[in-house]
């Protein structure tokens, strides 16, 4: 048994639990021993960060008179020691999978940011980051809110949390798109007429599925209402579906 480890330490190699003694003395005195009494009590006190090393004599055993210790196996017992610490550790959000064409993440929240990692600090110092479990993204089109657990770091580490709120923030890509040799039409004419340029070259800007699917057909014009026989500068108009602009 190990006894009076201080308090915020702890043994990281796997240690011991038996020894195994040989003991020559007389066949009826050593049929009376008993391996429950005769259990080896290490005592930890004292003991510091590193390895701790434990000679095993045959006088920490009480054995019978006439009966004599020739053999120990293991004869010496090395523990390493480490102290336990606490550390807060930024947490990283797994997103998988890709959000819907003409989408993009434009936020990506998790609360609390950091959790609290407590360990051996040989451990403790390995963790740079608690990740969660995959936040499913694939074809969203909008924000996206929950409960997510969170993926333990390492052998020997306990977080002080299990689980985060994520938030994942979702907006439409915006782009510009041109528009070559749009035909310029004229509209409320009372008279035949000409017109100088006839095509326009046109930008848009807006949503990129928005832009994708625009036909500016009869969009781009110019207004002959009331307008007499002769040369006129008029200006040209483009008619505008919502969410995009010129």
């Amino acid at each position: 048994s190990y006894q009076e480890l201080p308090a915020g330490m702890v043994i990281l190699n796997p240690s011991p639990h038996f020894v195994k003694l040989e003991v020559l003395g007389p066949p009826t005195l050593l049929s009376l021993l008993d391996p429950g009494r005769l259990t080896l009590k290490l005592d930890l006190t004292g003991v510091n960060v590193g390895q701790a090393s434990f000679k095993i004599t045959p006088g920490m055993f009480a054995v019978p008179r006439q009966t004599s210790i020739i053999r120990i196996s293991p004869s010496q017992i090395v523990l390493d020691i480490d102290r336990i610490v606490t550390r807060n550790v930024p947490v990283r959000l797994n997103v998988k999978g890709k959000v819907a064409k003409g989408y993009t993440i434009t936020a990506i929240r998790v609360d609390p940011v950091q959790v609290p990692v407590t360990g051996p600090s040989t451990f403790v110092s390995r963790v740079l980051q608690v990740n969660t479990e995959p936040l499913k993204v694939g074809g969203a089109t909008t924000t996206i809110n929950g409960s997510v657990n969170l993926v333990n770091p390492g052998e020997k580490v306990k977080m002080a949390a299990q689980v985060v709120q994520a938030s994942v923030t979702l907006q439409e890509i915006i782009a510009d798109r041109q528009f070559r040799n749009v035909p310029i039409d004229v509209r409320d004419s009372n008279f035949k007429y000409k017109i100088e340029p006839t095509h326009a070259t046109v930008t848009l800007r807006g949503p990129e599925l928005k832009l994708s699917a625009i036909s500016l057909k009869g969009a781009v014009f110019v207004d002959a209402d009331g307008v007499t026989p002769g040369w006129h500068n008029l200006p040209v108009q483009i008619a505008l579906p919502n969410g995009v602009d010129l």
